[in-house]
Formats: structure tokens, C-alpha cells, sequence
């Protein structure tokens, strides 16, 4: 600091606007010389164009992040974004230890992104189905029933199951399809295992809601699931019935655009779930690999799919 050369400064300027750099400087801190002359030669430029423009000299006018912001701009706007960017970070540091949290709010802890829900085993599957067949009461079980084929079945979300109706059920060749409103319709096949669910749900629809179709009820399955008697394991958890369905359409390798349109997500958010699939076997990874653009793949169960490479 001591050795910060002003001999690009007039003067004047630099006996109204020295000492105040130097208290400025010394309250960030600087960490060694390398550190301090850069926090000089910033804090100067600062200083001098604020001496410049007619601004007060006080650390609350000059060291305000509207004040840096209008600075940044005007000295070094024809620079590179990241010039710019690094330049304020610094001028930051000075002012965050002048005027403190009042106007330097501390930054709010990061947290790191949560790890999806785990799908459901198929052990669990099984469990969840009989228990469900044990509930005690006709409301619960066809409650309960309900979710399963559209969150096993057909991946719906929570408002989504809420919001179903029997009219939003189709039946074609390959059995039955929901049809999800929105911007863009989707159009979701029911996976044949859970088929019988939703035509459970259907028949005690009485013709509306899929999902406690009763008069006057509230529509709100996540109050639905915390009132129902717990099992021991595995738990009724929408959110975990719509990732078993994603991870099980991707361990049957279905194209990625293909399931995101159905799921009503991007390819890239599926990625999220590329840990909770299956693993391939070494031979059964190296046949998929060989696939030539637009042959037909062979899967476990016996369907097959075109894969397209794009």
C-alpha cells in the first residue's frame, strides 16, 4: 500500500481522494503486497472517477454496488465481460467491508441439489400392491388403487393424478393411454402391469374423477398418502411411483425424447436419474453399441424398438 504509485493521478485529486483509498484498502484486508496493489489500483480508479463525476467522497455513496455498477460501466464497459466482472468483484470486497451486511447482504448458503427419490424395487412393487389390497377400508384401497395405476402406470405428477378424470382415458390396440392436458397434450401408455388399477380406478369413478372421485372431496393426494396407515416398508410416495416409471421405461431402453414427451420433462432432466437405472451386462452393452443407425433392437421382454441416432 505504502508503495502504490500515484504518479498517474493529478495532484489534486490524489491529495483529496488518497487518504481515503488507503482506509479503504486497509479495511479488506489485502493478504500480501500482490493483493494490496491490486486492491489500490482498483480502489483509485474508483475513487478518481467518483472525484470525477462530482460524487460525494463517502464510503456509503462511493462504495454503494449501484455506484460500482455505473463505474464498471463507464470505465470498463469496452473491456470483456470477464475484465469487467473480475474488476467488480474486487471493488465488492472493498465495499462489503466498509459498509457491511446492511447493504452487502452475506450470500446465501449453497445447498447442494438433492439426489432424486430411489425408484421402487420390484420387490417393493409387489409389497406395495398387496398391502394396498389389504387396506381397511373401500375409500382407502380405491384411493390408493387409483395412484397406482396412474403413478406406476403412467408417471403422472401429484396435481396431475389429482386433476385426471375417466374422459382422459383412451382405450386403443395397445390397451389404454392417458391423456395429460396441457401445453403441449401428452399422451402417456399405461404400462400392462398396471392396467388393471386404472380400470379399477375407472370403474369407481362414476364417470368423473379417477382419484376419491366422492362429492365435496378435496383434491390434495399428498394429504391423501400422510394419512394412510403405514407400512412398515416400503411407503405410498407419489413422487417415487412417477421415478419408478421414468427408470423403468429407461432401463428398457426407450429413446430419451421419446420418454421426456411423455414424462412432460426435458432429455437433459432425465440425466438425473441415469444413476438409479439398472446396470447393462458388458455382452448386452457391446450389442447396443454395434447397432447401425435404423436396425431393430430386440428387447428382454420381447418388443422391439428402432433405434435412431441422431
Amino acid at each position: 500500500m505504502a508503495r502504490f504509485n500515484p504518479n498517474a493521478i493529478p495532484p489534486q485529486v490524489w491529495a483529496a481522494v488518497g487518504p481515503l483509498v488507503r482506509d479503504a484498502v486497509a479495511k479488506a484486508n489485502p493478504v500480501d503486497g500482490r493483493d494490496a496493489t491490486e486492491l489500490m489500483s482498483r480502489t483509485a480508479a474508483l475513487l478518481v472517477w467518483c472525484h470525477g463525476q462530482g460524487l460525494e467522497l463517502r464510503p456509503e455513496v462511493m462504495f454503494h454496488p449501484d455506484t460500482l455498477d455505473r463505474f464498471i460501466a463507464a470505465a470498463y464497459g469496452h473491456l470483456a465481460s470477464g475484465t469487467g466482472t473480475n474488476y467488480r468483484r474486487v471493488l465488492r470486497r472493498v465495499g462489503r467491508a466498509i459498509l457491511g451486511p446492511p447493504i452487502y447482504p452475506p450470500r446465501p448458503f449453497s445447498l447442494p441439489k438433492s439426489a432424486p427419490d430411489q425408484p421402487y424395487s420390484r420387490d417393493d412393487e409387489r409389497a406395495l400392491r398387496g398391502w394396498v389390497r389389504g387396506l381397511s377400508t373401500p375409500r382407502l384401497r380405491e384411493g390408493a388403487i387409483a395412484l397406482l395405476g396412474l403413478g406406476l402406470g403412467a408417471g403422472l405428477r401429484s396435481k396431475e393424478i389429482d386433476a385426471a378424470e375417466t374422459a382422459c382415458v383412451e382405450e386403443d390396440g395397445s390397451g389404454l393411454v392417458v391423456i395429460v392436458p396441457g401445453s403441449p397434450q401428452r399422451r402417456v401408455p399405461v404400462l400392462a402391469r398396471w392396467k388393471w388399477a386404472l380400470r379399477h380406478a375407472i370403474e369407481h369413478s362414476q364417470g368423473g374423477l379417477l382419484f376419491r372421485p366422492s362429492p365435496g372431496r378435496r383434491k390434495r393426494v399428498s394429504v391423501f398418502t400422510e394419512n394412510l396407515p403405514r407400512a412398515n416398508d416400503p411407503k405410498l410416495s407419489v413422487q417415487r411411483l412417477r421415478v419408478t416409471w421414468i427408470v423403468r421405461h429407461l432401463d428398457a431402453r426407450v429413446p430419451l425424447h421419446v420418454l421426456a414427451g411423455a414424462a412432460g420433462v426435458t432429455a437433459e432432466q432425465l440425466s438425473l436419474y441415469a444413476g438409479c437405472m439398472a446396470d447393462v451386462p458388458a455382452a448386452e452393452a457391446d450389442r447396443l453399441l454395434a447397432v447401425s443407425k435404423g436396425e431393430s433392437v430386440e428387447h428382454p421382454n420381447g418388443c422391439a424398438w428402432q433405434l435412431v441416432l441422431r
